[in-house]
């Protein structure tokens, strides 16, 4: 995908149900809730990329992801 998109270098938009893929390939993660689906948190993922993989603060932003994904008290950001 990504060097599909280095070709074109448009705006893609690119669904996935795993945070680490986001925050590896996207700029921009948009988190929305269930039913209807809203937007829930967006998050700002420009200083990864798949070299961050591991890193300690890539695996913080990817737990801080699972957290407003899964909170039940629908808090947004």
């Amino acid at each position: 995908m990504l060097s599909l998109w280095g070709g074109v270098r448009s705006s893609l938009l690119y669904v996935t149900h795993s945070s680490e893929e986001a925050l590896g390939v996207g700029n921009r993660i948009a988190l929305l809730s269930p039913h209807p689906g809203r937007m829930r948190a967006e998050i700002n993922s420009h200083a990864f990329g798949l070299h961050s993989l591991g890193s300690d603060d890539f695996q913080a932003t990817a737990q801080r992801i699972h957290g407003l994904l899964f909170e039940s008290d629908g808090a947004t950001e």
